[in-house]
């Protein structure tokens, strides 16, 4: 698990979010973490030079539907427009 503060596209304060880390990839440009989001309960990808703080937050345990296979799985079934980009917060 890791505490990310991040500040979004033209946003000036910072969101603090828990993420449970699943895969780091790079889309072109930037860096792009794809985790589990502790705030939306739901996979989000979040962009690397927008995190300002990333910090371990300890161990997590399995919790079903919350792996990177289970992402997989989603984005082959829904396409990848059904998961929300990180600049949309609740």
């Amino acid at each position: 698990m890791l505490n990310g503060n991040r500040r979004g596209c033209g946003e000036t304060h910072l969101r603090t979010r828990i993420l449970r880390l699943l895969t780091l990839v790079f889309r072109g440009k930037v860096w792009t973490l794809i985790a589990w989001c502790g705030l939306w309960e739901d996979f989000r990808m979040f962009r690397e030079d927008r995190m300002t703080a990333v910090t371990p937050a300890g161990r997590f345990a399995h919790a079903p539907g919350q792996s990177l296979a289970d992402f997989y799985i989603r984005q082959a079934c829904e396409g990848l427009d059904r998961v929300r980009p990180a600049s949309r917060a609740p």
